[in-house]
């Protein structure tokens, strides 16, 4: 299956809402994220890492500090073909109805 998870929130831990993008350095792991994404490579799944972060190196970078698995893509593009979002600020759609009790 092909998985895109959100960086900020996700992986590592935000600061701020929206998030702050000083630096990638300072970010923590979130809990589980890591052994669950070796899971998720190790069961075959196919996964981008997408984040608003820039230059994305950093976020390859910070991975790697933090004993990250290889065998995914860090992007800022959604990818053709992708099944599932996994994101800590998605509104998961039902119906229009139910969208529109979050604003109206």
């Amino acid at each position: 299956m092909k998985i895109a998870i959100d960086f900020d929130g996700t992986i590592a831990k935000r600061k701020g809402i929206p998030t702050i993008h000083e630096s990638t350095q300072d970010l923590e792991p979130m809990d589980g994220a890591r052994e669950s994404l070796e899971a998720l490579i190790n069961d075959g799944h196919e996964i981008y890492i997408l984040t608003t972060h820039e230059p994305l190196e950093e976020v390859n970078e910070w991975l790697e500090i933090h004993g990250f698995p290889h065998g995914f893509k860090v992007t800022n593009v959604k990818q053709s073909g992708t099944q599932v979002y996994i994101d800590d600020r998605a509104i998961r759609f039902t119906n229009w109805q139910d969208v529109r009790k979050y604003f109206i």
